[in-house]
């Protein structure tokens, strides 16, 4: 699968014309992946884009881990691998992750605009894809630093059963000196064993469970009525914390004044619980 999707995503790189894409909201994990292929991004401002891999027990197998570094520089992108994280559309702008911010109206003009600079040879994309192509520009001192923080900061949070992010940042690590093809050859290797890691399945899992429910959820509440009443049983903390947020927001029944009369002695019995 990583093998197909990364000949998929270098032969989009290797196009011998200009490339953008234009992100619509979220670019996650391989949606992210893909659009790092391409010379240009542009996004609208409710941009979600990153690489949440590592938070599934996984590296990301697509190229990422090769052509963020290239991309953003060796701090930012280990930064975002690591911890799993995905950025907004200012800081995305910020990084350059992204080469531009439009409104969601304005994103196809704006992408074939651009298109149309890189076509009349008003923006070079050829120098703009080449970095991606070659080994990571660091010297030694600049690597040293980068990986050895990048490799003390995730020990520090990981630990020993959790190999996913220290895997990922020995692998920069061990392709920062190489080009794109033997750069990504070493990604595969570090990705099919972590893919196959009791964490990963776990991980893997828990996330897919935490989806349905979601989707779950959403369709059971679709129709559903707000409450207009609501009745507590039991007279602990968090009874009583329940309680008096229902009188406090008007759905326990009766009159205002009568909402007021349960909502302050519960306030004040919470808080002697509390303490």
């Amino acid at each position: 699968m990583a093998a197909f999707a990364n000949s998929v995503f270098n032969r989009l790189e290797d196009l011998p014309v200009p490339t953008i894409s234009a992100v619509n909201g979220y670019a996650l994990g391989g949606g992210c992946e893909c659009v790092l292929a391409t010379d240009y991004r542009l996004a609208t401002p409710d941009l979600r884009i990153g690489l949440p891999e590592t938070k599934l027990g996984i590296m990301p197998g697509f190229g990422g881990s090769v052509r963020l570094p290239r991309l953003l520089g060796a701090d930012s992108a280990l930064e975002i691998i690591a911890a799993g994280k995905d950025v907004g559309a200012d800081q995305a702008l910020k990084i350059g992750l992204v080469d531009g911010v439009v409104a969601a109206e304005k994103l196809r003009d704006g992408a074939l605009a651009i298109l149309r600079q890189a076509m009349n040879g008003d923006l070079d994309w050829k120098a703009k894809r080449q970095p991606k192509l070659e080994p990571l520009k660091l010297s030694k001192i600049e690597a040293a630093m980068s990986f050895t923080i990048a490799k003390g900061m995730v020990a520090q949070t990981a630990g020993k059963h959790y190999p996913a992010p220290i895997t990922a940042v020995k692998t920069i690590e061990a392709a920062a000196r190489l080009g794109r093809e033997e750069a990504l050859v070493l990604e595969n290797k570090s990705f099919v064993p972590l893919a196959h890691t009791n964490e990963a399945r776990a991980l893997v899992g828990i996330f897919l469970n935490d989806q349905y429910v979601k989707a779950k959820a959403k369709k059971l509440t679709k129709d559903v009525e707000t409450p207009k009443h609501a009745a507590v049983l039991g007279a602990g903390i968090m009874g009583g914390g329940i309680a008096y947020q229902s009188a406090w927001k008007g759905r326990a029944g009766g009159d205002e004044r009568h909402q007021r009369q349960i909502a302050d002695p519960w306030h004040d019995r919470s808080g002697e619980a509390a303490e």
